[in-house]
């Protein structure tokens, strides 16, 4: 039986040209491979964190604070 390999795809952005390209990482070689990323135009990606859920927080404090919204 085969291994199954987890990818997950990032999204990375250039500081020196201010371009963004996605990348299909495995799970398990993330550590080792998200700072080698490099831009078409030679520069060092930077990654990019988005949250795509539902759990939301406004307010002045932390989710679950009295000041903060829970998840």
């Amino acid at each position: 039986m085969a291994s199954r390999r987890t990818i997950l795809n990032y999204k990375f952005k250039c500081p020196a040209c201010n371009g963004t390209c996605e990348r299909d990482i495995p799970l398990a070689e993330y550590d080792k491979q998200k700072d080698k990323q490099t831009c078409i135009c030679g520069g060092k990606l930077v990654r990019v964190i988005e949250w795509t859920g539902i759990a939301t927080c406004d307010g002045s404090g932390w989710c679950g604070k009295s000041t903060g919204s829970t998840i």
